[in-house]
């Protein structure tokens, strides 16, 4: 080897060795011995097959080998330990040395690749780590390519779309199957993606199995066009926004009903209570002058009116009050035989001349202090308008349907008009003269309000002349309802 050539390989970054024919190291340069950890005065000299033969060392044997064979040049990578036992890693060409076809020797180029290699194993252990997050992540996860293909999909993303991961991978991001209303609704924003805003959308899936859910994705497109896709279910949160939102609609119609109920009933009461204290001012006003005129003849009369003033405002006071603990009072269920509850209610009084058709009424499980109650106001009632009546019949029965108990009473009296049948449960409401048929008109009210706690309805039916029927429905499993 001449001077020239052999300046040159000592100066080259890469390491150079060389072996003749016999496999034997002829040469080697600063740089290889630097890999290697070796002097140049120790390596040349070696035996390829003899003093290179050990662990990590065999991918180079059989490269060279093959190279020696077929005179062709190769390449191999291997991870020793230097004389002090540091691990590197060095990749290598090897190239036959060849004089009118006939082998020579072979010249051994390498590199030192051990911080790439530590580099590679970095950046190989953060997409790994990547990969794993991706996969195990809660939310669906798609990448997709500058040309629209999907690249890579978690297992969530395939649970969504109801296909596995090599459908996916098929998939072009205009074949994404999205109902067609929901595109519609929220069609593809490219002009944003390519502005590199996030967008945030909601689609519905139709997966193979036909069955719809609603997901909420966000779209990321990258500098090089490529994109990212984030992908929840939020089916589940769209149907309680839903129920949600149809409770506060019900909710809000309550406060309506409540509202006008509450202002009716303050008129209610601001009028029925304004008549016995308008009388008893009268009264009052009409004895204060005669007694200081003098005239005390009509005294006792007029102090009786105040009298019946007085107790008739104190009996308004009372049914309101009895109303207000209707509402409040805690309910406690038991069981109750209706027929038993009715007859104790009609056995207290003495209803003469009232032709009674009490029919066979199941047991049923609720309050009996407001059942009783129910019952008290709806017999009495009953009496009441029937009893001009010269053949007054009451009848009291029941029917079981749609997971409901309905009872009725009915009577042969008066009646009224049936548009007046909703009128007659609000407060204070009287269809017939208080001389007529006394009464405060908050019966029926307190009837209707006990009804609707204990998750039943009641109406009512009417005909003038001819009776009056009430039905109610109580639950056949215990539901409250203020």
């Amino acid at each position: 080897m001449d001077l020239i050539h052999k300046e040159i390989l000592e100066n080259l970054p890469s390491g150079v060795w060389v072996a003749d024919k016999d496999d034997r190291v002829v040469y080697i340069n600063k740089a290889m011995a630097g890999i290697v950890g070796i002097s140049p005065e120790k390596f040349v000299g070696l035996c390829v097959f003899k003093d290179m033969d050990r662990k990590g060392n065999q991918e180079f044997l059989n490269c060279y080998r093959k190279v020696k064979e077929n005179l062709f040049p190769g390449e191999y990578e291997v991870r020793l330990k230097d004389s002090k036992g540091k691990g590197f890693v060095h990749r290598g060409w090897l190239t036959p040395l060849l004089k009118n076809g006939i082998y020579g020797g072979m010249i051994v180029t390498a590199e030192d690749i051990t911080e790439k290699d530590i580099y590679l194993k970095a950046v190989k252990e953060s997409e790994d780590k990547f990969r794993r997050t991706i996969e195990f992540a809660a939310d669906g996860i798609l990448l997709g390519s500058n040309e629209g293909y999907i690249t890579e999909a978690n297992q969530a993303s395939c649970e969504l779309f109801g296909m596995n991961k090599e459908e996916m991978l098929q998939l072009h991001i205009s074949k994404m199957p999205f109902t067609k209303d929901s595109l519609e609704r929220s069609p593809m924003r490219f002009d944003l993606l390519k502005q590199g805003k996030t967008v945030i959308s909601e689609r519905v899936i139709k997966r193979k199995d036909r069955s719809e859910i609603m997901i909420e994705m966000k779209t990321k497109m990258m500098d090089d066009g490529s994109y990212q896709s984030i992908y929840r279910d939020i089916t589940e949160k769209k149907k309680n926004e839903e129920k949600l939102k149809k409770f506060n609609q019900i909710l809000e119609q309550k406060i309506k009903e409540r509202t006008a109920e509450l202002e009716s009933f303050s008129y209610s009461v601001s009028h029925d209570l304004r008549a016995p204290l308008r009388h008893i001012y009268g009264f009052a006003d009409i004895l204060n002058k005669n007694v200081q005129a003098g005239k005390t003849d009509n005294m006792e009369q007029t102090l009786l009116k105040i009298s019946s003033s007085a107790g008739k405002m104190e009996r308004l006071i009372d049914d309101l009050l009895k109303l207000s603990r209707t509402s409040r009072q805690e309910l406690n269920y038991s069981s109750v035989d209706f027929k038993i509850l009715i007859n104790e209610i009609i056995s207290c009084d003495n209803h003469r001349g009232i032709k009674w058709s009490i029919s066979e009424l199941p047991r049923i499980r609720t309050d009996k202090n407001l059942i009783g109650i129910v019952w008290q106001n709806l017999i009495d009632n009953a009496i009441k308008y029937s009893s001009k009546n010269s053949d007054p019949k009451i009848e009291i029965g029941s029917r079981t349907a749609n997971k409901a108990t309905e009872f009725f009473i009915k009577d042969n009296g008066i009646g009224f008009e049936q548009d007046q049948a909703e009128k007659i449960f609000s407060p204070f409401s009287r269809l017939h003269l208080e001389k007529d048929f006394p009464g405060s008109g908050i019966g029926l009210a307190i009837v209707s309000s006990i009804i609707k706690r204990l998750g039943g309805i009641i109406r009512a039916e009417g005909d003038p002349g001819n009776g009056a029927a009430f039905y109610f429905t109580l639950p056949c499993e215990i539901k409250e309802v203020r």
